[in-house]
């Protein structure tokens, strides 16, 4: 019966506040309110931190203790003149936080903290860019260090770093850590080398870095005849090699870089090839000419620096054209075709013969070439011009 009277009169004070909108519950008037931090190890990421709600009115009540860190809102239920102790990865992240208290949807006391970064750990995140450089103070790079503490905050505090490098005149500075990060800037010496940098404060370290300074654009080089075959023999081929390349410095140039080769004939360009350096020096196969010639071959890098001019000149291959035409069968037969020093041409070389604008080609086995005119559709009494390796002859059938 009493646990009855109970329930009923429990029912009675809802619907009664229901009916008057008023809450049926005491409010106190907190605007006395005063919110206290306790933190012993001080207000640093990742320290433990506990707050207090301090209140003239005793009488507990339920509050709601919000932290606004700016990019986040955690909402925690406490009790007025009850600590309260947050877990650490509660304050990881360093920045300016707004604690307020609230009470009955009304903010009662509200404070704001400073988190400041815990202790910097190793490595030390460091940056290079350009990572590769010119040589001959051309070009400058940039050593860039990032300290953070082991919750990965920025390092606000003013704090020195030291640079060092291995470079031939050296890098040893103090820098201050400053906006959250400390830079050198270098330029590139004279010489070609690889830079090693670090960074580090007492006993923290970054990783090692490296910078490359490279050879500069090629300065003017030479270009010599290595072999030669003086005749004009398509199936041969003339070698041509560069000097070492060097930098206006005196450095080699870097393995890969490209040289280009063009070939003039009358002014007129009629070839074009293309070699990379290997140990400073490229090397080039041009294949001979098919008819006597005289060509000029010309060496760059780009538009910044070129070779001597390089002149090739190619007799006659053969010593005369030599053939018969046999008036029963239809058909010429070119050869024996000999070479300059009395040999048979080598196999597979060409011979034409020219009618009424067409042009008609055999190669030579043993020395010899056959034309079967029938098949060619050239007839009888026509006029017809054979050619080879430059020599030319008219023919009346």
């Amino acid at each position: 019966m009493t646990s009855f009277l109970k329930h009923i009169t429990i029912y009675f004070v809802l619907v009664l506040g229901a009916c008057t909108g008023e809450s049926v519950f005491p409010k106190y008037d907190y605007s006395d309110a005063t919110l206290k931090v306790k933190a012993p190890q001080g207000l640093t990421a990742g320290n433990p931190i506990s707050f207090y709600t301090a209140t003239e009115e005793k009488e507990k009540s339920e509050l709601l203790l919000i932290i606004d860190n700016g990019l986040k809102i955690k909402s925690i239920r406490c009790y007025n003149n009850r600590p309260i102790s947050l877990p650490v990865e509660t304050f990881t992240q360093a920045g300016i936080y707004t604690i307020r208290v609230s009470y009955n949807g009304q903010v009662i006391a509200n404070k704001k903290l400073k988190i400041k970064a815990d202790e910097v750990i190793d490595p030390i995140e460091i940056y290079t860019g350009p990572s590769t450089i010119l040589v001959g103070g051309k070009q400058a790079s940039m050593i860039t260090a990032i300290p953070t503490d082991k919750y990965d905050n920025g390092i606000t505090e003013k704090i020195d770093l030291q640079f060092e490098s291995d470079k031939a005149k050296g890098i040893k500075s103090d820098i201050t850590v400053e906006n959250l990060y400390a830079a050198l800037e270098f330029d590139s010496e004279l010489k070609v080398q690889k830079v090693h940098v670090g960074i580090s404060k007492n006993s923290i370290a970054s990783t090692e870095q490296t910078v490359k300074e490279i050879a500069d654009w090629a300065a003017d080089y030479k270009m010599e005849i290595i072999e030669q075959y003086p005749y004009a023999d398509n199936r041969q081929y003339t070698k041509l090699r560069t000097s070492r390349i060097f930098d206006p410095y005196g450095n080699q140039i870097a393995d890969g870089t490209l040289v280009n080769f063009e070939i003039y004939s009358l002014g007129k360009l009629v070839g074009n090839y293309k070699a990379i350096t290997i140990d400073g020096v490229a090397n080039i196969y041009i294949r001979n000419p098919s008819e006597p010639e005289t060509w000029e071959v010309r060496s760059s890098i780009g538009d910044y620096s070129s070779s001597n001019v390089i002149s090739l000149s190619y007799k006659n291959a053969l010593q005369e054209l030599v053939w018969s035409y046999d008036d029963f069968q239809k058909t010429i037969s070119v050869g024996p075709l000999r070479a300059m020093l009395g040999q048979f041409v080598p196999d597979g070389t060409v011979v034409s013969i020219h009618s009424k604008g067409n042009k008609y080609s055999a190669e030579t086995y043993g020395g010899y070439a056959l034309f079967e005119l029938i098949e060619l559709g050239i007839l009888d009494r026509e006029k017809i011009k054979l050619s080879c390796s430059g020599l030319e002859e008219e023919i009346q059938l």
